[in-house]
């Protein structure tokens, strides 16, 4: 398909990694307050999480 493709001038686009409308604040209040409290009620509820990689509490 991708030989296909580039013959027809199109070319992959890969996703932006980060939102247009993100607010830093915002992130930064949802990762220190409201992430914990969701992460303790997953556990109580015997689920497992994990922070996607790059990102720290």
């Amino acid at each position: 398909m991708g030989p296909y493709l580039k013959c027809r001038e199109f070319a992959p686009q890969t996703p932006i990694k980060k939102a247009y409308e993100q607010n830093p604040k915002k992130v930064k209040v949802l990762l220190k307050q409201e992430y914990p409290q969701i992460a303790a009620a997953a556990k109580a509820e015997g689920a497992s999480h994990r922070l996607p990689a790059g990102r720290t509490k």
